[in-house]
């Protein structure tokens, strides 16, 4: 469980609605996640690489001290796009830290594909946490350029948005790279679990969502909500 960055006496009125700078972490405001807009701190380094267990335990403490923690796919989304359609200078230290950060290395979310056997497939945002979100979504199908999906409704389930031109516009934006899926391209013998997982190689952003190993310990961007929540 981390701790960083303690809040000055002056953080609320310092913040207004900027970008803010700390040391050891940004305060980003006006994130739309779920209809509502609060302000949110993003952690200026990668939070400890742990499995994907350790991820939602050390999740359920953070949020209850309001400490840095992992958040769902759909949520990281929703912070990228908010840093995407700013007008601010700054922005563009956090876009080369998120550069940075997702280059040749998994960063892990709370988010997990329970591929089904029989039946539709399951999209799980924050898995196992109290606000857990479980949606019926077929995901296995081939792999695919982003904005080039005729399947608007698999990317609103999957990232909050069905906007699947705007969604490769702010990956790109971040990495230089066209933003593509990855998944299963076959059809189960058995129930399957994978991480939903971001990255970036040579050639893409990706939204890694057909790996079998929750056991290795991947690293992931720590985010709290502000207590200037707006």
């Amino acid at each position: 469980m981390l701790s960083y960055g303690a809040r000055s006496k002056d953080y609320g009125k310092i913040l207004e609605k900027k970008v803010v700078s700390f040391d050891e972490f940004w305060t980003i405001p006006n994130v739309n996640y779920e209809g509502k807009v609060s302000s949110w701190d993003l952690l200026k380094k990668l939070m400890p690489s742990v499995n994907f267990d350790e991820t939602i335990n050390q999740t359920k403490r953070a949020k209850e001290e309001n400490y840095f923690y992992t958040e769902s796919i759909k949520f990281y989304y929703s912070l990228f796009k908010t840093l995407y359609d700013s007008e601010e200078e700054n922005v563009e230290e956090i876009r080369n830290f998120l550069n940075k950060s997702m280059n040749g290395t998994w960063l892990n979310t709370t988010t997990l594909i329970n591929y089904k056997k029989s039946g539709k497939d399951q999209i799980i945002h924050n898995y196992s946490l109290p606000n857990q979100e479980k949606i019926n979504q077929k995901f296995v199908g081939v792999d695919e350029i982003v904005k080039n999906s005729k399947n608007k409704d698999f990317y609103k389930n999957l990232l909050g948005s069905e906007n699947v031109k705007k969604i490769n516009e702010v990956f790109q934006w971040i990495t230089g790279k066209q933003l593509r899926l990855w998944r299963f391209n076959y059809e189960m013998t058995n129930d399957k679990i994978s991480i939903a997982r971001m990255d970036s190689n040579l050639k893409y952003s990706n939204l890694c969502c057909d790996n079998e190993n929750p056991d290795y310990d991947v690293a992931s961007l720590g985010v709290r909500l502000s207590a200037n929540k707006r």
